[in-house]
């Protein structure tokens, strides 16, 4: 029986022995002796002679000329200051115990799935705090990336004044401290912490220093540089490449994404290079290119920077996060092939849950810890629901979703873990609760939102509420055991369903004989 059933029939219950006792207060005021209990029948139809009830409980008999008469204690006439049902229907709605009508939920629920309640669209976004101001009191650079400390309650906000600084904001948001050049901090890109409470910030190419993960401890000190053009890495390509993003797994592996680099650079813990990580999709393998010289002409003309839309010094903004024009693609016939992509964000979750963001596909490859592809989803476009260019991402898991701010659509997406769309909130503009060109995320220990409002030179920290369209959903690829959980592989023959709500191609699949043995299914993700 259901909860709302079961209320309903306790409240029909108590209406039945509230309304006699009514009655025979009614007929005996207070003071006088209690009537012995009294078998009752139904109300008589007009016309139908009944007996009058005496105290002993016998019957008397009423004169034809008063089998009319009905006393007003004893007709169906309500007592005074007892509901109707119609008021007592819409009191229960009100409580919500029912979605509509009462007689709707007579019958008892026969599945959980039918149990479960599907919540109306709904989303509100309050702006707690706006970050703008460094430990010197100015307002700083361009902020590309934003890292909450949530053990020890900071927020860490690279901008690019200097060359490049971290500021660092108590829990009240006050700026206390900032790392800069005579800490080592050059040219900072990312910030990620490990289980020890060592501090890793990725760092671009200077005149002085190589591309590096700089590690730090717990003060903020500085131990080791890794060099990220070690000989033995191979597939980083000619020319110079800018770290993007840095997580690190349980096991101390370091997984970096590298701008204009196809697959994501797995180091290990001593800093020596391990293998790359390369998601695959139907891409356009070579990149954007034009077919002829006139075609390259144009294309090198639209790959200027876009203007923002309003008088802005970016001279100071590294040159892969100004904004740019679509560039063109190989022609029609030629066609994407299936090959690496590029990734622009990783990001690893409690369980061991590998997520590599792509801005060139518009997708969310997840891989378990023995990355193993489980699933993708995204779509690439301009409405709603679509991402046209996500450059980073940050996983909820208290609220069960995934939030992903695109740059050019300037707005931040809402996917629940199993990749369907929810809500997406943001647009661009100046005023607090819009965006320009944002860039990074994260999420504090009160589970706020922070967004690195680039073009603003901001952080917005938000308060996000939404419900849910849909049940919670229950990660598939996560099974409990003696061990608490712990993510499901194919050789346990286990069922993979694609989530609903997006193409989830041939990264998606479902069945128990799993996509082919367990060396080709790793050759396909790792390279």
């Amino acid at each position: 029986m259901s909860a709302a059933s079961a209320t309903i029939r306790r409240l029909i219950v108590i209406l039945c022995l509230a309304v006699p006792a009514a009655v025979f207060t009614a007929v005996f005021p207070s003071g006088g002796t209690e009537p012995d209990p009294v078998q009752t029948e139904a109300v008589p139809h007009a016309g139908v002679q009944t007996g009058e009830v005496d105290r002993a409980g016998t019957e008397k008999d009423i004169p034809d000329h008063e089998a009319g008469h009905i006393p007003a204690a004893l007709g169906p006439a309500r007592p005074g200051g007892m509901p109707t049902s119609e008021e007592i229907n819409e009191k229960i709605k009100e409580m919500g115990w029912l979605e509509s009508d009462p007689e709707a939920v007579e019958e008892d629920l026969t599945s959980p799935e039918e149990s479960r309640v599907v919540f109306e669209p709904v989303i509100k976004v309050d702006v707690v705090s706006i970050l703008n101001r460094n430990d010197e009191g100015d307002q700083f650079g361009f902020p590309s990336a934003v890292f909450c400390d949530r053990e020890m309650d900071e927020i860490f906000v690279v901008t690019s004044a200097s060359g490049g600084r971290i500021v660092i904001y108590n829990e009240n948001y006050f700026p206390v401290f900032s790392l800069g050049a005579g800490r080592g901090a050059v040219a900072p890109r990312d910030i990620e912490k490990d289980a020890a409470g060592r501090f890793y910030i990725v760092q671009s190419a200077t005149e002085n220093s190589p591309p590096r993960v700089s590690v730090y401890n717990a003060a903020m000190f500085k131990e080791r540089d890794i060099d990220l053009e070690q000989p033995e890495i191979e597939g980083l390509g000619e020319g110079g490449f800018v770290p993007q993003s840095i997580a690190v797994a349980s096991d101390g592996r370091l997984y970096i994404t590298l701008a204009n680099v196809r697959g994501v650079l797995v180091m290990k813990t001593d800093g020596t290079f391990s293998h790359w990580l390369r998601p695959q999709d139907m891409v356009y393998a070579a990149g954007p290119a034009a077919a002829n010289e006139e075609e390259e002409e144009k294309a090198g003309e639209e790959e200027e920077p876009e203007e923002p839309g309003f008088d802005i010094d970016l001279s100071t903004l590294p040159e892969e996060l100004r904004p740019r024009r679509s560039a063109a693609y190989p022609p029609e016939e030629a066609g994407p092939k299936l090959g690496p992509v590029l990734p622009s964000s990783v990001r690893i979750d409690s369980h061991g849950n590998i997520f590599v963001l792509s801005a060139e596909t518009s997708k969310v490859y997840v891989f378990n810890t023995n990355e193993e592809l489980l699933f993708s989803f995204g779509e690439k476009g301009g409405a709603e629901g679509k991402m046209s260019q996500p450059r980073d991402m940050v996983i909820d898991e208290n609220r069960n979703a995934v939030y992903i701010v695109d740059y050019m659509r300037h707005t931040v997406l809402i996917y629940e873990r199993s990749g369907r769309f929810m809500y997406e909130f943001g647009g661009q503009g100046n005023s607090p609760g819009w965006f320009m060109f944002p860039v990074n995320l994260d999420i504090d220990r009160q589970g706020h939102l922070l967004v690195s409002d680039l073009f603003n030179m901001r952080v917005q920290i938000l308060n996000v509420d939404f419900k849910y369209r849909f049940p919670l959903f229950q990660v598939p690829f996560v099974q409990e055991d003696a061990g608490g959980l712990q993510p499901m592989t194919w050789k346990e023959k286990q069922r993979y369903f694609a989530p609903g709500g997006f193409d989830p191609g041939s990264h998606a699949v479902s069945g128990e004989e799993g996509p082919g043995d367990e060396e080709g299914r790793l050759r396909g993700a790792v390279m």
